[in-house]
C-alpha cells in the first residue's frame, strides 16, 4: 500500500512528495534522503516546515508574510470574479432594457438561464424573483 510521503531539504522545507510503498520509503532512507511519513492536514501552514528536534511540521514563513498572504486571501474572497460579475451584469441589463419582462426578449431569456446568470443573481441577490420577469 502507497502513502504520501515527504523528501524535505537539510533546513526542513519540501523538496518533494511522493506516494510510496513501505519498501520505497526504506530505499529513499537507505540512500540519505530525508523522508517524512507524518502529514499536516489537521495545520493551516503556508509554507510547511519539519522541525528535525520536535519532529512535527511548523510554518516556514514569518509573521509578516503570513500576515500578507492572509490580507491577500482575504481581498480576493471580498472580490466576485469576472464571470459571476458579467452573468449579474446580464441579468440587470435584461432586467432594465425589457421593463414588461425578460420574456419580451426570448434570445436575452434563453441566453441568461443557459448560463449561470440566473443561479448567480439568486446567489449575490436572493430576492431575485425571474418569474416575477416573465409576465
Amino acid at each position: 500500500m502507497r502513502k504520501e510521503v515527504f523528501e524535505v531539504d537539510g533546513q526542513g522545507f519540501i523538496i518533494e512528495n511522493y506516494p510510496y510503498s513501505e519498501k520505497e520509503i526504506q530505499n529513499a532512507i537507505d540512500n540519505g534522503k530525508s523522508i517524512i511519513t507524518k502529514g499536516w492536514q489537521d495545520l493551516r501552514l503556508f509554507k510547511p516546515k519539519w522541525d528535525f528536534e520536535t519532529e512535527q511540521w511548523i510554518e516556514g514563513l514569518t509573521s509578516e508574510e503570513i500576515a500578507e498572504r492572509e490580507a491577500l486571501i482575504a481581498e480576493q474572497q471580498s472580490v466576485l470574479p469576472d464571470q459571476d460579475l458579467n452573468a449579474i451584469a446580464l441579468m440587470e441589463l435584461a432586467s432594465t432594457v425589457y421593463e414588461g419582462g425578460v420574456s419580451e426578449c426570448w434570445p436575452c431569456y434563453l441566453l441568461l438561464i443557459s448560463s449561470k446568470a440566473y443561479g448567480l443573481m439568486r446567489k449575490y441577490q436572493p430576492n431575485y424573483n425571474l418569474m416575477s420577469k416573465l409576465s
